[in-house]
């Protein structure tokens, strides 16, 4: 996202006025100094110009608060996802996006989307999903209010999203959809992704050898072939997935083996 180009940009405009300023107060003293019956004329242009100055500062200086009130919030956002403070993160995306939607007119609102996918995955990654639905739904909203389209690592997160909520068709679909994509685009960490999530679909639908085949498709990248399978019946979050997928804890107790 170019913001801070945006802004020098809006800094040069001021600087160009100034110029203008000055070439009107020159003009005008030269006018007056050759004919003083003009000396009025030059009074009038000049307050003239100073007003319309006056006021293209004040609108660039609008514009630059903007743009830096929206991308310290993207900053800060990104940063929080990065170290996993999701909680964090998702207020100062929504602050964000809020930001965006109210100056539309001059934000290029198409660049939010790779911010887009981090909000997704911070929603997707805390701990208790659930609670988000309402930010969740707002994201998916996004979509089709800055004119994008969904990536393959959108589907992904949205797909997470639902298995942790219990949702498993709405899961199936998304990891089905972001594995479409990414083998599209080659994008490997995006399929490995999708295997993974579709490893855990079958999980929780009491189909071992499924999830150990997409769980082996998984392994083709470096960082997922890194992680470990590992069930414990006393993992708050094998606990959870138990809760809510009855065929989970056999399946995944069998497949762990």
């Amino acid at each position: 996202m170019s913001t801070k180009s945006d802004v020098n940009a809006l800094e040069r405009r001021a600087q160009s006025s100034t110029i203008w300023q000055t070439c009107f107060t020159i003009i005008g003293v030269s006018i007056s100094l050759v004919c003083p019956s003009l000396f009025w004329l030059n009074v009038q242009m000049k307050q003239y110009v100073d007003s319309k100055i006056t006021d293209r500062q004040s609108y660039t200086e609008t514009r630059i608060n903007q743009k830096l009130d929206l991308y310290d919030h993207l900053v800060f956002a990104t940063q929080y996802v990065l170290v996993g403070t999701y909680d964090k993160a998702i207020p100062e995306y929504q602050k964000a996006f809020s930001e965006a939607d109210t100056n539309k007119q001059s934000i290029d609102q198409t660049r939010l989307a790779p911010f887009l996918t981090r909000y997704l995955e911070a929603i997707s990654s805390i701990e208790r999903p659930e609670v988000y639905e309402t930010q969740f739904n707002d994201a998916l909203a996004l979509f089709d209010r800055i004119h994008v389209s969904k990536t393959a690592a959108d589907h992904n997160y949205i797909g997470w999203y639902y298995f942790l909520t219990g949702d498993l068709s709405s899961a199936q679909t998304s990891f089905s959809s972001g594995l479409k994509l990414s083998q599209l685009s080659r994008r490997k960490e995006d399929t490995c992704n999708s295997k993974r999530g579709c490893c855990y679909c079958s999980l929780a639908e009491g189909d071992a050898k499924s999830a150990e085949s997409n769980w082996t498709a998984s392994l083709s990248s470096p960082y997922y072939a890194s992680i470990q399978f590992y069930y414990d019946p006393n993992d708050i979050m094998d606990q959870r997935l138990a809760n809510i997928y009855p065929k989970y804890a056999a399946t995944a107790a069998v497949f762990h083996k």
